[in-house]
């Protein structure tokens, strides 16, 4: 990873700039300005300076600087050697060359004292390995500090301090005010709850906040954007900008290369830098490919960024530039090796892809752009709950839940006691000393414990309230705690898998993972007698006012003037059908991996109106109401109150003991389970999840009631009969004309595009 980062890097120099030896190239600013009329040398930079000036912001035990001496020192032995010399010669032109073109060329921040100090023991068993002999007072560069901290004005306060950190301190602040950089490499940290929250830190990615029409209105954007990678791609940015050219290539976190967050980030970087190409690494959790594996042990998609700004590039490359491997980490460790790791393929940022680093097979692109986007169907929509401490505000059952709670505004237990067993933390955002003492102050409330959708048929409760819940999500959310909640339908964004699943239905406040990143839009709101109910909009039938914009809908209908009745819930069905046509699943797969839901209007008159019913009988199913998941398919053996063990699935049979494999072979076969689950229905998924294996393995350790037993047993029907209705929803659209014949285009007057 490192090598690969490190020589790619070096052959840009080479390539981009006509550095002949790349790293180790020593041409000044005063050279490089006379082979380029047209380039100007930064303020403050001498031109007998070398033009290669080596910056890793978060170097941790510098092995990407061991790395660039290693590259540095095998390129200078092979020039020399090609000159003729021989090992003395060569061994003597090092020692001059380290101290005046090696080191005053090196330089590093880091933050924690431990790896700061390996790091400058690294950097000289490096040089001493080379045969460098340390004649000289030149040091390595490599400086204590915080690179997302801007320079400070000690003025004369450091006259207590330590010498030689005092010294430290004042010599990295004139790095961070005057050096130059012309290379940027390194793996900085990844935290999405990021600990740099100053000002300066926060402020530094406020330009990933605009894309080309301004200021992107999404409060969501904010926390993703201030994850610590992309604030140090920030950093380099901004350095980079300051000399006017030069060369980032750095590993991090690969969310932003199509993360809809970051699509401000995508825009702003394709736009500073002229050649941009990508390495994607994959191996993520939530796009997770069958033998993947990650080159790190972490959970994040990881990838490799080059990114060259240059007025010199001779080359002349251009663009962004995409490529990916999968596979086994032994299988990417190898081909890092090497000196191409994978093909690459032109990606073409836009706003209509969202200015997307990965190429986009948008072969239903006009198509899908005359869809009318859903949320223009609905006046409020929002996101799902986020508690950020899951074990303490939720539970299976209401006396579990007072229980932490009451825990929780007890006095007589810690706070490290009870974030140890409950199992969360305090952060810049939140601390458990101020939760507790909001909670105390607004006293415990048996009223505030509301039923909660946490997965797909996974129905908890929470403990709804500011002290316990991290973003409550508005009135938006409020409307389901109503005596009579409304339906609600569940919807995201994207989708990481090739079939898109993210669609479900909910009655009570939902989890923002219930889907991946969970939006939810409520039907409708009772027109009193709720402490968050809907502003007024347009007035359904019965005692309601419709979320959906009738007045819309209305227009768009009007070519159906023998439809009928067909008010808010009729229309909600009408989507849940078509959401769930395996067609339009398939037809717009890659456009639901990073957009909302489009909605088609049926042509056909009857269509919409199977489509409907089609819908009701889904919504029920999904909500578990209604006779028909009562009329159960599976038969539970086993003991009454059976603990959830090992969670398995053969001889159409989910196991709670599954069989115990050696060398692939039972060593038992199990004994406690739900007999007659289909193999479809056991692969099923929604939400990214794969249903009868979730809710199973969500209670590992608990023991199984009879109503749960009775709940597991009414799943199965009901994610049977939905593969049975979906199939039936596609055969119906196939006799009407199929996909996309079957459906009109949104009226000019409501289609909005990009």
């Amino acid at each position: 990873m490192v090598s690969y980062i490190v020589r790619s890097v070096d052959e840009l120099l080479r390539s981009e700039f006509g550095l002949e030896d790349g790293l180790a190239d020593t041409t000044t600013w005063g050279e490089m300005a006379k082979r380029q009329k047209d380039l100007k040398i930064p303020s403050g930079v001498s031109p007998d300076q070398d033009f290669v000036q080596i910056l890793d912001p978060a170097t941790g035990t510098g092995t990407f600087l061991v790395e660039v001496i290693d590259v540095i020192h095998r390129t200078s032995t092979i020039k020399w050697r090609a000159q003729g010399h021989g090992e003395k010669k060569m061994e003597a032109l090092w020692n001059e060359y380290v101290p005046k073109h090696l080191l005053p060329r090196l330089h590093a921040y880091e933050l924690k004292m431990a790896p700061y100090a390996i790091a400058h023991l690294k950097l000289g068993l490096k040089l001493h390995e080379t045969g460098y002999r340390f004649g000289s007072d030149e040091r390595a560069r490599i400086y204590l500090t915080n690179a997302l901290e801007p320079p400070h004005d000690f003025s004369g306060r450091l006259d207590f301090a330590i010498p030689a950190l005092a010294r430290e301190a004042q010599a990295v602040n004139a790095i961070k005010r005057t050096q130059r950089f012309t290379v940027v490499i390194g793996n900085p940290p990844y935290a999405t709850v990021s600990q740099n929250m100053g000002e300066h830190a926060r402020q530094s990615v406020a330009l990933y906040l605009n894309d080309d029409r301004g200021p992107i209105d999404e409060k969501s954007n904010r926390n993703h954007l201030q994850d610590d990678y992309v604030k140090f791609i920030r950093l380099s940015e901004v350095g980079l900008n300051a000399t006017g050219l030069g060369i980032l290539g750095m590993v991090t976190n690969g969310s932003f290369l199509d993360g809809d967050w970051f699509r401000g980030m995508r825009y702003q970087l394709s736009r500073r830098f002229g050649f941009i190409e990508f390495l994607d690494l994959h191996g993520g959790v939530r796009k997770h490919h069958r033998g993947d594996e990650n080159v790190f042990d972490i959970r994040q998609n990881v990838a490799v960024s080059l990114m060259v700004d240059s007025p010199l590039r001779s080359s002349r490359r251009s663009g962004v530039w995409y490529a990916q491997l999968l596979g086994s980490r032994e299988h990417k460790y190898k081909r890092l090796l090497t000196s191409e790791a994978a093909s690459s393929a032109e990606a073409a940022p836009e706003r209509a892809n969202r200015w997307a680093f990965i190429p986009q097979t948008a072969t239903n692109k006009d198509l899908w752009a005359n869809g009318l986007p859903l949320i223009e169907l609905f006046h409020q929509w929002g996101y799902g709950a986020k508690t950020n401490r899951d074990g303490l505000a939720v539970a299976f059952t209401e006396s579990e839940l007072l229980t932490k709670i009451g825990d929780f505004d007890g006095r007589e237990l810690s706070d490290s006691w009870l974030e140890g067993v409950y199992g969360f933390g305090s952060n810049y955002q939140w601390t458990t000393a101020n939760a507790r003492a909001r909670l105390r102050k607004d006293g415990v409330e048996r009223s505030r414990i509301t039923p909660y959708l946490f997965r797909p048929f996974d129905h908890r409760f929470i403990y709804w309230h500011p002290a316990t819940v991290f973003n409550m999500r508005g009135a938006k959310l409020e409307v389901f705690r109503q005596q009579e909640p409304p339906l609600g339908l569940l919807f995201s964004r994207s989708s990481t898998r090739d079939e898109p699943t993210n669609f479900f239905v909910t009655r009570s406040i939902v989890d923002c993972h219930c889907l991946e990143d969970a939006n939810v839009a409520p039907v409708s709101a009772a027109v009193s007698g709720s402490s968050g109910q809907l502003p007024v909009f347009s007035i359904d039938k019965g005692e309601r006012h419709s979320n959906i914009n009738m007045q819309l809908l209305a227009s768009w209908l009007a070519a159906h003037e023998d439809i009928g009745e067909f008010g808010s819930s009729e229309a909600a069905a009408y989507l849940y059908a078509l959401f769930h046509s395996p067609g339009y699943r398939s037809l717009f797969s890659e456009e639901l991996k990073r957009d909302r839901p489009r909605v088609f209007l049926a042509r056909s008159t009857s269509l919409i109106r199977l489509m409907v019913q089609f819908g009701k009988d889904l919504i029920a199913l999904h909500l578990m109401e209604g006779p028909k998941v009562r009329e159960f398919i599976t038969e539970y053996s086993g003991p009454s109150g059976p603990a959830v063990q090992r969670v398995g699935w053969s001889d159409e049979t989910v196991w709670l003991d599954a069989a115990a494999t050696k060398n692939g072979q039972p060593v038992r076969p199990g004994t406690i389970g739900f007999r007659g689950v289909p193999e479809s229905v056991w692969n099923f998924h929604i939400g990214g999840y794969q249903v009868c294996e979730k809710w199973l393995k969500d209670r590992k350790g608990r023991t199984l009631s009879a109503e749960d037993i009775a709940h597991y047993q009414k799943i199965v029907v009901a994610l049977t009969e939905t593969i049975r209705l979906m199939k039936e929803i596609d055969e119906v659209i196939d006799v009407h004309g199929g996909w996309p014949t079957a459906f009109q285009p949104a009226t000019p007057s409501v289609v909005i595009t990009g």
